[in-house]
């Protein structure tokens, strides 16, 4: 009879080889890479807990039919201390289907862990319909997604030779994108090429982001518990997920020295930056959004996009950042009220960095 299980260390091949099969081979082309990201992303690090352990749906024969990694997350909500997890890699194999028993048993397992809370950051439209099924709900307000085209006749140039019709022609038009969006950025709206005076970006250090990190989160919202390890880990495990990209991390200080936000970003051929976290104090906001845009386009980049703070939504509009929703949707589950509701009235600090990615 088919059961859910925790994830055992000899599991681990065969949840790969599942893993190839639903999202491809990707950048883990090496034959051991994969399941050495498995085992230290799901097993490792310093948030680790065998009750919270990722789950297996084991079929009749003893396979693996099914997948879904947990991710434990102590977080802080007005100084209570919370068991949260995120999901990640829900995966069944090709004969049971995304809705049939074996994903509703992995999410029902999932939702009956001893936990407060349970994120699933990046689910997709089959995935939420499930979800709510199940009784969990989506956070609409941690489902915006905001993106800023600093070269837009390049990223149109590009996109025009991919298209069958107009691949050929678009080749005419590289000459002209580049004194396009070099105008383009010296317009008043946009400036890109000046960065704000009177402050000033540093490389974003670990003791200013573990000194800093939970007044600018806000001490009411909540969040995530870093300390040094976990810091330290989060980043690893990021750079390791995505290993074609680079992370950038930069803190934005006043001139007296004042930290008043900082960013990370993962940075793909220097043309795409991917902003993983981005805080900032409330009337510092534009000040450190421009310094994003400023070091984006003196290093090349064409779009600069991330998942939006609903507290920052004026600020990012205010610069001509387009905002839409998911997919990926921000899905929720909890037993407590209280925790749902800082989640759907936006008192949350929840990053792409704290989050699956």
């Amino acid at each position: 009879m088919p059961r859910i299980r925790g994830l055992l260390p000899p599991d681990l091949p065969a949840v790969a080889a599942l893993f190839r099969s639903t999202f491809g081979t990707g950048h883990w082309r090496g034959a051991n890479r994969l399941e050495a990201y498995l085992q230290d992303a799901l097993r490792g690090g310093p948030w680790y807990d065998e009750a919270l352990s990722s789950l297996v749906y084991e079929t009749d024969d003893g396979a693996v039919g099914g997948f879904l990694g947990v991710l434990p997350r102590p977080m802080v909500l007005r100084g209570r201390r919370l068991r949260a997890v995120v999901s990640t890699k829900f995966m069944v194999a090709g004969g049971h289907g995304r809705g049939g028993p074996a994903a509703v048993a992995l999410l029902k397992a999932l939702m009956a862990m001893p936990h407060d809370l349970v994120l699933a950051d990046v689910g997709s439209d089959d995935m939420r319909r499930l979800w709510e099924a199940l009784g969990g709900g989506t956070v609409l307000l941690y489902s915006l997604y905001w993106r800023r085209q600093l070269r837009p006749f390049r990223h149109a140039v590009s996109w025009l030779r991919k298209q069958k019709v107009y691949g050929r022609p678009a080749l005419g038009l590289r000459p002209f994108h580049r004194p396009a969006d070099a105008l383009f950025g010296r317009l008043s709206v946009n400036r890109f090429h000046r960065p704000p005076a009177g402050s000033a970006t540093s490389e974003l250090d670990e003791a200013t982001f573990l000194a800093h990190y939970s007044e600018l989160a806000g001490p009411a919202s909540l969040r995530v518990e870093f300390d040094a390890p976990a810091y330290r880990w989060t980043l690893e495990m990021a750079a390791a997920g995505r290993p074609a990209s680079a992370l950038r991390k930069r803190a934005v200080r006043a001139a007296g020295g004042e930290v008043l936000g900082w960013y990370v970003c993962a940075v793909e051929r220097a043309r795409d930056w991917e902003v993983l976290h981005f805080l900032s104090r409330p009337a510092a906001t534009a000040d450190v959004l421009s310094h994003l845009f400023a070091e984006a386009w003196a290093n090349g980049a064409v779009t600069v996009h991330g998942r939006i703070d609903p507290q920052q939504i004026r600020e990012f509009s205010a610069r001509h950042a387009a905002i839409g929703s998911g997919p990926p949707w921000m899905l929720a589950h909890s037993r407590h009220p209280e925790v749902l509701e800082a989640l759907y009235r936006g008192n949350a600090s929840l990053s792409r960095l704290e989050g699956e990615w």
